[in-house]
């Protein structure tokens, strides 16, 4: 990839268990790099994975390393999946905290022996006062998603009759004028019928159905596999449970967000969806025809063996692992402040094998855009790949 890897000073670290991270990172590698790097470790890996990231330094500023730091606690409650999170024109240097949720197997909740490492950069830019982004991610809510493997009354299913409402509490919503996006997922081929709010009334939910809307549902032996969803692109302040009426009877999964824009009002852009790419390892997300310069984009995505999420959009910080908010069948994945064209997704089919893929497998796609314009980042200059 040209340039010069460095080995960070303070980056490899071993957990009780005998795992191992370790980081290099390069300040002056070559745009339009996407092979030709290689890897040369000091000893057998067993299983072995990696992970590239580029970060672009402020407009006209060089990026150079600042510190970094290791970490290995032990006998944590939590999860041995690996987590990669990174903090952005960050101000303090407090180190993160990690929430886990059980780890282990479905019958077996057991302790773990996370590892970590952090790195810090900084730029020649110095102190610098960010760039104003349209689009900011207020609130997330999946309902016990810690125990996504288990059934009610501990997982993330709630039971709902057919035609009668059943409620999910979220955090109340803080500004009159958000977007309130609803995410339903179901193994009773089972839609989302109508919302309300409680106890601030919010009339105004449309519920998209028919050809490239989030309205999906394929059959897998007995079950009827189904997404929806549902928004409101101006919802009142104090909101906290939304009020949910289902077209079938079955336990649900659901997923909220609420979404604000500095710039002006929420409106819809476009939707998308696909189905049936059951014969890949890795699914791209549909195309999303978008008019505004910089959308909020949510892309959800459905697969009966289970996902092992996305590629590229960063948001809902990984919660519940992979993102998950239907046990590990269905996903959602978050990008604010994209455009005007919106990268594709590729979804993780983690099942999958040429002898036996799933059998379901489907996703979609949907896009806000704002009135009205706010400062972006500047675009990178001679560059030939995507940052991200």
């Amino acid at each position: 990839g040209g340039g010069t890897w460095v080995h960070c000073p303070n980056c490899h670290s071993t957990n009780p268990s005998g795992h191992n991270i370790d980081a290099f990172y390069n300040l002056t590698g070559n745009a339009g790099t996407t092979a030709g790097i290689t890897i040369t470790l000091s000893g057998n890996s067993g299983f072995f994975s990696g992970q590239f990231i580029e970060i672009l330094p402020p407009p006209g500023a060089t990026a150079s390393f600042d510190t970094s730091g290791i970490a290995a606690p032990s006998n944590c409650s939590g999860t041995s999946s690996t987590p990669c999170g990174i903090c952005l024109n960050c101000t303090s240097g407090t180190a993160p905290t990690v929430t886990y949720f059980p780890c282990g197997s479905q019958s077996a909740q057991t302790t773990c022996n996370p590892e970590y490492f952090a790195m810090a950069f900084k730029s020649s830019a110095g102190i610098f006062t960010p760039p104003t982004q349209e689009f900011s991610l207020v609130n997330y809510t999946a309902p016990n998603t810690a125990n996504r493997y288990q059934q009610p009354p501990n997982g993330p299913f709630i039971f709902c009759s057919a035609g009668v409402t059943c409620s999910l509490p979220i955090p109340a919503t803080s500004g009159s004028g958000h977007l309130l996006f609803l995410a339903a997922g179901n193994e009773a081929g089972s839609f989302i019928s109508s919302v309300t709010c409680s106890p601030v009334a919010c009339p105004g939910w449309t519920m998209p159905s028919g050809a490239g809307t989030c309205q999906q549902t394929m059959t897998i032996q007995s079950n009827g596999y189904a997404m929806s969803c549902a928004y409101n692109l101006s919802i009142p302040s104090g909101v906290t449970s939304l009020n949910i009426t289902m077209s079938r009877t079955g336990s649900e999964a659901f997923v909220a967000l609420e979404a604000s824009s500095v710039t002006g009002a929420i409106s819809f852009d476009a939707q998308n969806n696909f189905t049936g790419a059951n014969q890949q390892e890795f699914i791209t997300s549909p195309v999303l025809n978008t008019s505004g310069s910089n959308d909020f984009v949510i892309q959800l995505f459905a697969n009966a063996g289970g996902s092992l999420g996305s590629e590229f959009y960063a948001l809902p910080y990984n919660i519940a692992s992979f993102n998950y908010f239907f046990g590990a069948n269905e996903s959602i994945a978050i990008l604010p402040n994209s455009g005007p064209t919106v990268p594709q997704i590729t979804w993780i089919n983690c099942c999958f094998t040429v002898s036996n893929p799933p059998s379901v497998t489907f996703g979609s796609g949907v896009a806000f855009k704002a009135s009205g314009t706010a400062t972006a980042p500047s675009p990178p200059t001679g560059l030939a790949a995507v940052v991200h």
